[in-house]
């Protein structure tokens, strides 16, 4: 993919591991370098505030990771977003002690697994296991019996990991929620991710005539209309449509009415 993104016509929804930054091995080893932040914040700027990082992180670990830049971001799978201003646009309840009994026997199911952990999110768990992969379906189908007894909570799974997340909601969802925000409104939706966890919001932004556009390998197949093998790709990708938006928006100031413009 070498065309640039037109960005002052765009919502741009972003994930975060494994699409602008490689993935770890694990969650709290991921910060953002600051020539990403810079380029995510001069984005922001050019798409007048319509950018949101979309992750299945919880939002303290994503404000964190991100290194609490000012940008809106929709956390735990769609179950919370939090406007650039830090402000809450939604944060859907959980019940305590659902996810406190959930949360324990998720702990209970993964003792016998050396080097496989579990990390308490605010909307579900999420069990790691990148340093034993062979032990990735055996878990899988453990953690869905146990799932079958917690109706309130979904299993899904992802790069080397399996959340039991609370039901009811997905990306898609979530970005047309956010779409009918005032900064995303009328505007053409580009999902950029990587995971499984990312296919509903690829699927929405194909219904509404946007971009989807995955970062990786291209098997499985997915949603995605597009792909770009690495993240360093991707920035790239954002550089050059940053720039040209730049570029246009300037010659556009400078040219007089009527006058012809060309591509740089």
């Amino acid at each position: 993919m070498n065309n640039a993104l037109h960005l002052d016509q765009t919502a741009l929804f972003l994930d975060l591991d494994g699409t602008l930054v490689p993935l770890a091995a694990r969650p709290d080893q991921v910060f953002l370098p600051p020539s990403t932040a810079g380029l995510l914040l001069n984005l922001h700027a050019a798409c007048d505030g319509a950018v949101a990082l979309v992750s299945g992180r919880d939002h303290d670990s994503l404000h964190i990771a991100c290194t609490k830049l000012p940008l809106a971001m929709i956390s735990s799978h769609g179950a919370a977003m939090y406007d650039a201003e830090g402000q809450e646009c939604w944060n859907i309840p959980i019940n305590p002690a659902e996810h406190h009994s959930l949360s324990r026997s998720v702990a209970a199911l993964i003792h016998p697994y050396s080097l496989v952990w579990m990390e308490r999110k605010s909307h579900g768990v999420a069990v790691h296991f990148r340093q034993r992969p062979e032990v990735g379906e055996a878990l899988a189908t453990e953690l869905h019996v146990l799932c079958s007894e917690y109706p309130g909570f979904d299993l899904i799974r992802g790069h080397c990991v399996i959340e039991l997340r609370m039901s009811g909601f997905d990306k898609g969802q979530a970005l047309a929620r956010a779409q009918r925000l005032p900064a995303f409104a009328d505007r053409k939706p580009v999902m950029i991710g990587d995971d499984l966890t990312d296919e509903a919001a690829f699927e929405f932004v194909n219904q509404k005539g946007g971009l989807s556009i995955r970062i990786g390998p291209q098997e499985p197949a997915s949603a995605a209309q597009l792909s770009l093998p690495h993240p360093s790709d991707l920035l790239t990708l954002l550089q050059t449509s940053l720039l040209e938006t730049r570029f246009f928006s300037e010659l556009a100031q400078r040219t007089p009415s009527g006058a012809k413009t060309v591509a740089p």
